[in-house]
């Protein structure tokens, strides 16, 4: 379950076979004259065998004994009623009463290196839930708990599953993630998300969090950018802000696989081709 980013006006897909529920009214796929017309050309590409037989060995489960849940795709449109009665966006969710789990098609938006990446990881948090109620767990577990346990299977999924590092929010960096003779910051995030480019066009997904410090003799004020790639903290960037000048890159530390090539003078984020993370600061400015 994740906030939407983007709306894709798709008509409802219902796909082939593959938790809670909905409310009594506006039920992600339910039959309509308008579910009935020719399906949409967006929909997610999964293999469900393979997300069932991952399932059963990170967790233990004997998920073949249990039956198999309808997976059905559905638009944005289709969860309004739900998103507006709890106040929150939802990618998936998992109806035990109907054993069908459906799937938000705006998760194609979500993570734009890797759509179909983050689609299959939601398919794969809201196959938790659907274990969860069959083993009988569930009733064990508060609310929170279960969504911290899906949400914990599902990074498993994709960082061992899918190899992918950054799809998920790294924790704050704290002291031991940052160079020690820097100007001091505070972050105040939280992470976001960009795409930048490297020296030959490449793309790469950063995680950014923001921080600010104010010099009490001086009065000078600095924010910073702290950047996270490829599971690491790779660069920190400090600007001191003044009224009249704006921003002001003064001081600038990446990771030495990770050195810009025009030593963070720079006001965009700039990688060398194919940077590999050293676990050594430098200071380029």
């Amino acid at each position: 379950m994740k906030p939407v980013v983007f709306r894709i006006l798709v008509l409802m897909l219902v796909v082939s076979l593959v938790h809670g529920g909905f409310p009594s009214t506006g039920v992600p796929g339910e039959s309509t004259s308008q579910s009935s017309s020719p399906p949409a050309k967006t929909s997610v590409s999964y293999d469900l065998t393979m997300l069932l037989a991952t399932l059963a060995e990170l967790t233990g489960w004997p998920v073949s004994d249990w039956p198999v849940p309808q997976i059905l795709q559905s638009p944005s449109e289709a969860f309004q009623g739900w998103t507006q009665l709890n106040r929150r966006s939802y990618f998936g969710q998992y109806d035990p009463e109907k054993n069908r789990v459906f799937l938000n098609l705006n998760c194609l938006s979500k993570f734009p290196e890797y759509p179909a990446a983050y689609c299959q990881a939601v398919l794969f948090h809201e196959l938790v839930h659907w274990g969860q109620y069959h083993s009988g767990i569930e009733e064990e577990m508060s609310g929170s708990e279960q969504e911290h346990q899906a949400t914990d299977y599902e990074k498993r999924f994709v960082r061992e599953r899918l190899g992918i590092l950054d799809m998920f929010p790294p924790p704050s960096p704290n002291r031991v993630h940052l160079p020690q003779r820097m100007i001091p910051i505070r972050v105040v995030g939280p992470p976001q998300r960009v795409l930048v480019t490297d020296e030959v066009g490449h793309r790469h997904g950063l995680w950014i969090v923001t921080g600010n410090w104010i010099e009490a003799r001086t009065m000078k004020r600095y924010e910073a950018e702290v950047i996270h790639h490829g599971g690491h903290w790779v660069g920190v960037r400090i600007f001191q802000v003044e009224p009249r000048r704006g921003r002001r890159l003064v001081e600038a530390w990446w990771d030495a696989g990770y050195i810009p090539p025009r030593k963070g003078i720079s006001l965009d984020i700039i990688f060398p081709t194919d940077p590999v993370y050293r676990a050594r600061w430098v200071q380029v400015r």
